[in-house]
């Protein structure tokens, strides 16, 4: 069997969530699957670990003057011309030509656009229903990563259930563990100016995320524990400027350090500086970050709504993103450590990660190929 897979953006070199699933993904195929061929597509040439390929996997890079409608239009014609029997889109819209003789499998991450239009530009309001229109009518096969996301896309579109299969996303143990280099952690913190203590959010900095709600709850918790930080990770999403703006109108900036986008290396070793990891966001699909906190011993703190309580079931503290008291006690919890909450969180937090592999991912990706 020939699989065709659009690797442009697990070949992003600042990645996020849907481009670490691409890459992770691709990567453990090349080490289970020996039988079916593989066809990389991509803009550039694969960059690190990506393009080192076994025997039966090769990129074809595909060349296009335009930013947009690659996918739509050279993808689409080239997996045509390389006959491939599925070309699997793990992230972004599938080619919406109708004329194709390859069949094709795609992955709804989720559809937080439905239930929280406010929170997308139009544009992106847009796109967003048209990429979930062709998924759903398209494609033969879709793949999303939570049983949650599954029930969203049956609820919202009336999909034939039998079609939507389940991979839970995993996360990498090579690159998230607990560190103990006490020179590391000197020279990150030199590198980054970090204080003492500090919370941690890893996440794009926009509405969807609840930021404004999360800092509140750090400032309420901090009327008690004045010494900490609350530390933002990730790239500035939508609306940040207004997030910003009434974050400063309204004073709310003490003692907050954004960073932008860390290289990953270092990102675990911020994180396992870190006090706890603060996720309490409006809406998710998984929530991958909380096993990459998990997996480097810190407590985590997150949303009771939404994929997270089957994700981390009972290895977290739980709020609702509105309820601001609720997530200043629990931060006030850890940190005071009532009845060794802190050990336990942790304990608890390595007994589930255990559930999540990459490797098996791509099994169930691989069985899905197969189907």
């Amino acid at each position: 069997m020939i699989i065709g897979i659009d690797a442009s953006r697990a070949n992003i070199k600042q990645k996020t969530g849907v481009e670490w699933y691409s890459y992770n993904l691709i990567n453990e195929l090349k080490k289970i699957d020996q039988s079916n061929h593989y066809i990389l597509y991509s803009r550039d040439k694969l960059l690190d670990e990506l393009g080192i390929l076994p025997n039966n996997f090769e990129n074809k890079i595909l060349e296009w003057p335009f930013q947009k409608m690659w996918t739509q239009i050279r993808l689409w014609h080239n997996a045509n011309i390389d006959k491939n029997d599925y070309l699997f889109i793990p992230a972004g819209i599938i080619p919406a030509i109708p004329i194709k003789k390859y069949k094709i499998i795609t992955t709804i991450h989720d559809i937080a656009f439905l239930e929280y239009p406010q929170y997308f530009s139009k544009k992106e309001l847009i796109l967003q229903k048209i990429g979930l229109k062709l998924a759903t009518t398209q494609a033969d096969k879709i793949i999303t990563i939570s049983n949650f996301s599954k029930q969203e896309i049956i609820k919202y579109t009336n999909s034939n259930p039998d079609k939507i299969f389940v991979t839970h996303l995993g996360y990498n143990n090579q690159k998230f563990f607990v560190e103990k280099n006490e020179e590391k952690f000197k020279n990150i913190k030199e590198k980054y100016n970090l204080p003492d203590k500090f919370i941690i959010y890893i996440g794009r900095i926009e509405e969807k995320k609840n930021i404004i709600n999360q800092i509140k709850a750090f400032q309420k918790f901090r009327a008690i524990h004045n010494d900490y930080y609350f530390i933002l990770i990730g790239h500035k999403g939508y609306n940040y400027d207004m997030i910003k703006k009434y974050l400063l109108d309204n004073g709310l900036y003490q003692n907050i350090i954004e960073l932008g986008w860390v290289e990953e290396n270092d990102l675990t070793t911020i994180l396992n500086m870190a006090i706890l990891f603060m996720y309490v966001t409006n809406y998710e699909g998984f929530g991958l970050p909380i096993l990459e906190a998990q997996a480097c011993g810190i407590p985590v703190i997150t949303s009771e709504n939404t994929s997270q309580k089957e994700i981390a079931e009972d290895s977290v503290l739980y709020s609702m993103p509105s309820d601001i008291d609720k997530m200043a006690e629990n931060i006030l919890e850890i940190i005071d450590n009532k009845n060794n909450i802190k050990e336990k969180l942790i304990e608890k937090g390595f007994n589930n990660i255990k559930k999540f592999s990459w490797k098996e991912c791509a099994e169930k990706t691989l069985e899905i190929f197969n189907l």
